[in-house]
């Protein structure tokens, strides 16, 4: 959990009420280890067939702001938006 919260730059408490859903519906799994210390999270088969669609889903709404914002705008601020995530998830 802190290696996906810092991943995410998200606190930890927010990611565990995110994943709630994703547990519950069965498109992520968990074993608990170290007495419960931590907790190995994976994609479950569902999970991944729910990605791929998402993915679809992803790519259409990146082509569509790329054609309205502009190709190489839209990199700097995917470039811009990397660094400031970045900064953050270092400074956690």
């Amino acid at each position: 959990m802190q290696c996906l919260s810092a991943t995410l730059v998200m606190e930890r408490t927010t990611v565990i009420r995110a994943l709630k859903p994703l547990l519950r519906n069965g498109y992520v799994s968990s074993i608990a280890e170290d007495g419960g210390r931590r907790l190995l999270l994976a994609l479950t088969e569902k999970g991944k067939t729910k990605q791929e669609e998402a993915a679809q889903f992803w790519q259409s709404a990146k082509l569509e702001f790329e054609h309205r914002f502009g190709a190489l705008a839209a990199v700097r601020l995917r470039e811009e938006l990397f660094r400031i995530g970045t900064m953050l998830s270092s400074q956690a």
